[in-house]
This record gives structure tokens, sequence and C-alpha cells, in this order.
């Protein structure tokens, strides 16, 4: 048994405490967002913000749920969006991360080149929005989302750093086993990058989950259904309805806080399932090579 000094132990001790109290302020604000979703507006607007709803009320999520609302479309948009992206982006990033982890390939470093400048410099909103919208017709087509986010150069790099640490004695004894590329790559590299490969899965769902730039600028009013959770959020605490009178009604808060965790609660289950994989991975891919 490892006998621990005092200074040891006082350290551990503070670090329990730090870090118990740094959990607790990003705790707190979902807590506060969670009480007021299950509050009834009345009390809300009567005491406020805390921790412990007043008056137990579930009207927020009957509103966004109810009928004409929208939210069940959206959440499969969203589903359908997230599962498919992260599909595309981590085959096609693993494909790109293994080929450019290969020593002998040609052109590698003009491949790196290009890589790191599209990490510094996009084509801007406008260009791409032409050539998606317009060269490519894919308005009002899951595609306009899905293709533009199925390389992302970071989570390239992170999977080729990890890819270099694989011992290049594994890759010839495969190649004298009469292993092919795709072989190899399914055989060998796969297994053995399951941790930064879910590392990237979860860093690729929670793009996928949390975009609703794109889809408001590709889905017009008529394919509102297309529409995922993200931006129907943004448009529910966005919305105002105009009365004849003359006044303008906002969207109550507490719907406000229904929709946001319903937007946020199923990237928050999936989270930690992958964590294990998600810390392993990414300190490996990062040092590795």
């Amino acid at each position: 048994m490892r006998i621990r000094s005092r200074g040891q132990i006082a350290f551990q001790i503070f670090n329990y405490i730090f870090l118990t109290l740094l959990g607790l302020c990003f705790l707190l604000p979902y807590l506060i967002i969670l009480s007021a979703a299950f509050s009834s507006e009345s009390s809300f607007l009567l005491h406020g913000y805390s921790l412990w709803p007043a008056e137990w009320s579930l009207d927020a999520f009957a509103a966004i749920f109810g009928e004409g609302s929208g939210i069940f479309d959206s959440f499969l948009s969203s589903v359908l969006i997230t599962v498919c992206g992260t599909a595309l982006q981590v085959t096609v990033t693993t494909l790109t991360a293994f080929g450019l982890s290969r020593r002998n390939l040609i052109g590698k470093r003009a491949l790196m080149v290009v890589l790191l400048f599209s990490m510094l410099f996009s084509g801007g909103l406008v260009p791409s929005y032409i050539w998606i919208a317009g060269t490519l017709q894919l308005r009002n087509n899951y595609l306009a989302v899905l293709l533009p986010g199925a390389m992302n150069a970071w989570n390239c790099i992170l999977e080729m750093n990890y890819l270099r640490g694989v011992p290049q004695e594994m890759e010839e004894a495969a190649k004298m086993d009469g292993c092919g590329p795709w072989r190899m790559l399914l055989r060998i590299f796969v297994p053995v990058s399951v941790p930064v490969i879910a590392t990237v899965t979860l860093f690729a769902a929670v793009q996928y989950w949390n975009m609703w730039a794109e889809p408001t600028l590709y889905f017009d009013s008529n394919h509102r259904y297309m529409l995922p959770l993200t931006a129907l959020l943004r448009e529910i605490i966005q919305e105002d309805t105009s009365p004849s009178g003359g006044g303008v009604k906002g969207v109550d808060e507490t719907v406000k806080m229904a929709t946001v965790v319903v937007a946020t609660l199923p990237i928050i289950c999936v989270y930690p399932f992958l964590q294990k994989y998600f810390m392993s991975g990414l300190m490996l891919g990062s040092v590795k090579g």
C-alpha cells in the first residue's frame, strides 16, 4: 500500500473540493432551467428563477408537444441529421486520416497544407450558399446540411496522429499475410482505434445535433418539418405574435426553458456512455505520432 504524505493528501482533498465546486457551477444553470421548465407561468413571473419550482406544472411541455407545434417532426429531423451526418463524417474522416497516416503516400505534404488551410479559412457564407443551393440544387434537401460537414479537419488530424502510433510491425505482418489496404484498415486499424473513433463520433454528433444556421438557411417555410430541434428552438424563442390591438406578446418563458430541456437532454444522455472513450481518445490522439 502506497503511503502518501500530508501534502499529497491535502492536495487531493483540495482537488476534490475545487472540482466539486466547479461541477456545481456548471450544473446549477441547468437545474435552474429545469426548475423554470416545470413551473407554471404565473408562479415563474411571481418568484422568478429558482432551484425548485414554487408551483409544479407541465403546461410548458404540453405547449411544445401540443398539436401543431412541430416538435415531433423536428425531433425526428434532428435524429436523422445527427445519425446520418455522424456516420458520414466518421467514415470520411477515418478514411482520410488512414490515407494521411501512411508514410509512403504521394503528395502527402500538399494534402496536409490543404487540410490545415481549411481550418484557418473558409469559403464564406455567400459562396457556400451559391454552391450548395445554386450549383448543386440542394435547397430543401438534407444533403445541404450533411455534405458540408462530411470532412472535419481537426477530427482528421486527431485520428491521423492516433493511427501513426500503431506499431509498424502490425502493418508489415498484415502485408505478409496478404492484407490489402481496405482489409488492413477494417481488420487492424479500426479495432485498435476505437477510443479515438468514439471521440470523433461524439464530436460529430454534438456538431450535427446543435446545427441550426444551415437548416434555417437551406430549408424554407414550406419545409418547416425538416427543421431540427435547435432551429425550432430558435424560432420559439424569437417568435412574437402581434394582435390587432398593436401589443406584442412573446412566448412564455417556461415554454422557452422547456424547449431548451427537450433540445439538450438527448445529447446529455448519450455523453456518459462515450465519456471514457472521449477522454482516452482525446489524450492518446494528441500525443501519439
